[in-house]
């Protein structure tokens, strides 16, 4: 897939992003269902490699690829939606290389660059703990200490678009918010 084809005119991109356990997937499918808009899911729920446990940075590399297929995929097929909303995206990837094998073992940070996201929403990690099998943080200050890395690339991020002259934005969700408040800020800023 070309770059022309992730800069392609069409439905902005809406992109959730955050540490695990942040709400994001719930996040997702209910802005989805209330403003019915195409959702890209988390392409990582459904991997053999990451249900087995034996995620490696090949595996990271196609879930970001997965990803770009995703996006091109619903820009056609919805090209006269306002928005698509992404539960995940290039940021987790690259965060999770970082953390799983001490860099960006795959092009997730290059794919920032390249990707048209017109609107990041960090999802802050809740206080309570809710299992899940791709899960691996049950403790609270190891994924706010994790949430600093989400934080430090949206910063950069944010800077870069500055730079640019963009007006792609980001949205922070505080922790304390329930579902129903989070979803009215996020459509506040839509």
């Amino acid at each position: 897939m070309s770059n022309d084809d992730l800069h392609a005119a069409g439905p902005r991109l809406l992109v959730l992003t955050g540490v695990e356990n942040s709400g994001k997937t719930t996040l997702a499918r209910a802005l989805a269902t209330q403003t019915n808009t195409p959702l890209i899911e988390e392409a990582a729920r459904q991997h053999p490699d990451v249900l087995a446990g034996q995620v490696t940075p090949a595996t990271l590399q196609e879930l970001l690829e997965i990803f770009h297929c995703r996006v091109h995929q619903a820009r056609n097929a919805h090209p006269n939606a306002p928005w698509i909303i992404c539960d995940t995206g290039p940021m987790v990837l690259n965060i999770w290389a970082q953390v799983a094998f001490g860099s960006s073992a795959c092009a997730a940070l290059a794919a920032l660059e390249t990707l048209r996201i017109d609107q990041y929403v960090l999802c802050r990690t809740l206080k309570m703990w809710r299992p899940d099998p791709l899960r691996s943080l049950p403790d609270l200050h190891d994924r706010r200490a994790l949430e600093n890395n989400y934080v430090e690339q949206l910063k950069g991020w944010v800077k870069n678009n500055q730079r640019l002259g963009s007006t792609r934005g980001l949205l922070d969700l505080p922790h304390h918010l329930s579902i129903e408040q989070r979803i009215g800020l996020v459509l506040a800023q839509l």
